[in-house]
């Protein structure tokens, strides 16, 4: 029953790493996302991708070893007290440190969230003032008043 617990740890410890690997991608995204640099964004979020096929793997694992410890349906504090005394201080460290990261990609990815909003919120109103300029009047070569036609098309 202690090599479950120890293992329990070794689940909790190795998403906790795929976590923190996710937080570094999404600060990374941020960065592309504040440069505008689509190709970065796409690069990242594949890379999300695969690290978030690690995690459910992990989640399966931890799954399958809490059902072996009749605790899928229990509470964390339950599952310490069936856990081997001088493992219990090793879970709640390393229980509070994924709790930790998971705040910590909360964080940034709001803000990601964010960003993002802002950006379609600025490309749907330039988009918006540049659809006005229909009907503007200008100046030929030689002088002469001439009525522009917008360069965005309505009827698309």
């Amino acid at each position: 029953m202690k090599s479950a617990f120890i293992e329990l740890d070794s689940l909790l410890a190795r998403e906790r790493d795929l976590y923190q690997e996710l937080v570094q991608l999404a600060k990374t995204k941020q960065e592309h996302l504040v440069s505008n640099d689509l190709e970065g964004i796409g690069d990242a979020v594949a890379e999300e991708e695969e690290v978030l096929d690690k995690i459910a793997g992990e989640e399966e694992k931890r799954k399958d070893l809490l059902s072996q410890l009749e605790g899928e349906e229990r509470s964390f504090s339950d599952l310490c007290q069936k856990a081997p005394e001088d493992l219990v201080e090793n879970l709640k460290e390393t229980r509070e440190g994924l709790l930790l990261v998971l705040e910590e990609l909360w964080e940034v990815n709001e803000t990601n969230n964010r960003l993002i909003q802002d950006s379609l919120e600025f490309n749907n109103n330039l988009v918006h003032s540049l659809s006005k300029i229909r009907g503007s009047s200008t100046y030929s070569k030689e002088g002469n008043r001439e009525e522009t036609r917008s360069f965005l098309d309505k009827r698309a």
